[in-house]
């Protein structure tokens, strides 16, 4: 084609929306209600000869490759969300679809075919695809007798093709492979020798699998995967410990050629959730007492422990221990985050650890999406047994949001998301941490509690995206690639009624010792996350007067009266603007600051029966230039109320990056 530089380019141009189009197709979390009428649409597509308005336009019905692709990606990773439900449509619109001629056009995606029906369980899909597929080699039998021996390598190379797709998916799950399909695959590949199980578990050995579709992350390092047939996308592992059983964890370790032959680059994430589950379990006390308050250590030193087991796995490529004084080493974590370990002098004394996370950028004001959503009680119980609700309706909820939150930053880029106390279900800490690497947006939100060893852990997580410059530190270059902190805190103060349901279930409530907070540095800004009743210690909330720039607040609390009083009394007292999602049930959802009656609010909002967003954005600029005029000029200026007695100047410009004084 050629292209006239005067001349519109109108072709170039629409083949731009294209791919644009596509790629973001995929950043969408898939919802159920517009998947169930999907596939029909995505995977034929309508040929016109003219308007498309009109029925005589209409010239043919072609299938679609790539629509048909993005549908099974997307059945797949809802799948992976939530509870299995036997979804029989789908099914058959997709056996229909892969059919005839166009299951060998299609064989691209015979193994995300196949993986739909592992991860879904619908192992009987996959005996009628192969079934199918014998059918239509059959049917070109004459065909292939006539066949050169060029013609007859590709057919071989295409069985054999079948055969490691379904092994590649199979190895997901070992034991959904049986007598009855080994003898399907040894029929439609041709061969009474072929060894599906064999090359099942060399896959599973050499850790040759689909990582993307495995529910715990890293699950597929440790022992209890290399060991076993475990199935590496079930969403009820269970993990339970007898009493007596004192052993050090043993499933959970990594087996050595792990380390030396890992397939891919591992994230910093998965690492540190791999730490925090096997630190859970880890802690056997729990096993020994019943309804009591269970002292715990320090739970805030994973990161550390996760970065070293980080670097081993990508750099050293050895169990061996690190050298403290390894540059490259050093490097590469002030990279990702740096922590100051610190104390406030309260009685009894709290950990106040600095956690300083992108400060390579700076950002003057921060745009906050403020989850507007109904938290149910029946929901935090299912959690108390160990069968949180993962179903598709509260997953759908949870993705609208999340799709709500990618399209508003499509206008400007959406900074943090903040979701209330108990809100997200503990299986889904997984995905919503990759979600949140990928897309860059920080996440505050509290977990519904996770019961491991008769400990019942209330949760308050901060997820910290950040950009790292290079997989090889000593690499001089531009490219940089998402990467992301997650904080899990243990709550300070459970609330009475909680404590008093919990032991009702004869759960162990753990206790911090010491109490323990996080002062986060987030690209040059200040802050703190409470979880709920823990706003309720003065002490705890003085400890960041003139340090911070904002309070997050994530709460599941009918109290409204008396935590309003403490929202109106925190942003006067440590003068910063104040952020906090509670059920929209109780309501007093807001972001507020230091000003006038008639104008604090930001937000405030409470009720409504549909799950939504509300936006806005805090000037943090603006607080801090106000903040360091004297009392005189504030009277004057009027843009806040002024800073209180004993306000900080120092820590103040600590923060800005620059001293008046010097």
């Amino acid at each position: 084609m050629y292209f006239d530089c005067s001349e519109p380019l109108t072709l170039l141009d629409n083949f731009e929306y294209e791919i644009k189009k596509n790629s973001s197709e995929f950043r969408f979390l898939p919802e159920e209600y517009i998947l169930e009428n999907e596939f029909q649409q995505e995977a034929n597509s309508v040929v016109y000869s003219g308007s498309k308005f009109k029925l005589r336009s209409v010239r043919n019905l072609a299938p679609d490759k790539f629509g048909a692709s993005k549908f099974l990606a997307k059945k797949i990773f809802s799948t992976l969300q939530a509870d299995n439900i036997k979804d029989k449509e789908t099914v058959g619109q997709l056996l229909k679809f892969f059919k005839g001629q166009r299951a060998i056009e299609f064989h691209h995606l015979w193994e995300k075919l196949i993986t739909y029906f592992v991860v879904s369980n619908q192992i009987y899909g996959i005996r009628i695809f192969l079934a199918n597929l014998k059918e239509v080699f059959n049917d070109n039998l004459n065909v292939l007798r006539r066949a050169t021996s060029e013609e007859m390598l590709l057919i071989n190379s295409l069985r054999e093709y079948l055969r490691v797709s379904v092994a590649v998916a199979l190895a997901l799950s070992p034991s959904s492979l049986d007598e009855r399909l080994t003898k399907l695959i040894r029929e439609v590949t041709n061969n009474p020798r072929a060894q599906v199980s064999n090359l099942i578990r060399a896959l599973r050995g050499s850790n040759m699998i689909r990582h993307n579709y495995i529910f715990l992350p890293l699950f597929n390092y440790t022992r209890f995967s290399t060991e076993n047939n475990f199935s590496l996308v079930d969403k009820n592992l269970s993990f339970k410990q007898d009493s007596n059983d004192r052993s050090n964890l043993n499933g959970f370790d990594f087996e050595d050629y792990i380390f030396k032959f890992s397939p891919r680059f591992v994230h910093f994430h998965e690492v540190a959730l791999y730490v925090i589950r096997k630190t859970l379990y880890g802690f056997k006390h729990g096993l020994d007492n019943q309804k009591s308050d269970l002292p715990l250590p320090n739970f805030t030193n994973y990161l550390d422990e996760a970065f070293e087991l980080f670097y081993k796995i990508n750099y050293l490529h050895s169990n061996k221990d690190i050298n403290p004084n390894d540059e490259k080493y050093k490097k590469l974590k002030d990279q990702y985050f740096a922590i100051k370990s610190g104390s406030y002098p309260a009685k009894p004394y709290v950990d106040l650890d600095e956690l300083v996370i992108a400060d390579h950028e700076k950002k003057k004001n921060l745009k906050v999406a403020l989850g507007n959503i109904m938290i149910h009680h029946e929901n935090m119980q299912q959690s108390y047994f160990k069968k949180p609700i993962i179903s598709g309706r509260r997953k759908a909820e949870i993705n609208s949001l999340l799709n709500q939150v990618y399209t508003e930053s499509k206008v400007q880029k959406v900074d943090l998301f903040v979701l209330p106390e108990v809100s997200i279900p503990y299986k889904w800490l997984g995905w919503m941490t990759e979600h949140c690497r990928k897309h860059q947006v920080m996440m505050v939100f509290g977990m519904e509690h996770w019961p491991i060893n008769n400990i019942a852990y209330n949760f308050i997580v901060t997820l910290l995206p950040t950009k790292v410059n290079s997989y090889d530190p000593g690499e001089a270059t531009d490219r940089n690639f998402n990467a992301l902190i997650p904080v899990l805190r243990i709550k300070n103060h459970y609330s009475p009624r909680e404590v008093k349901e919990l032991k009702g279930y004869r759960y162990n409530i753990p206790v911090p010792s010491p109490n323990s907070y996080h002062l986060f540095i987030w690209k040059g800004l200040h802050f703190a996350v409470f979880n709920c009743f823990e706003l309720a210690d003065i002490s705890h909330r003085a400890m960041f007067k003139s340090k911070v720039d904002f309070i997050v607040a994530s709460e599941y609390n009918r109290d409204v009266n008396y935590f309003s009083n403490i929202v109106e009394s925190v942003t006067r007292d440590l003068h910063c603007y104040f952020i906090q999602s509670n059920n929209s049930i109780f309501g007093d959802n807001r972001i507020t600051r230091p000003g006038k009656t008639d104008s604090k609010d930001l937000i405030k909002l409470k009720g409504g029966k549909n799950t939504t967003i509300v936006v806005d954005t805090i000037n943090i600029d603006a607080i801090r230039s106000f903040q360091l005029m004297d009392h005189n000029l504030q009277m004057g200026d009027k843009s806040f109320k002024p800073t209180p007695p004993w306000y900080d100047i120092d820590e103040l410009e600590k923060r800005m990056g620059f001293d008046l004084n010097s």
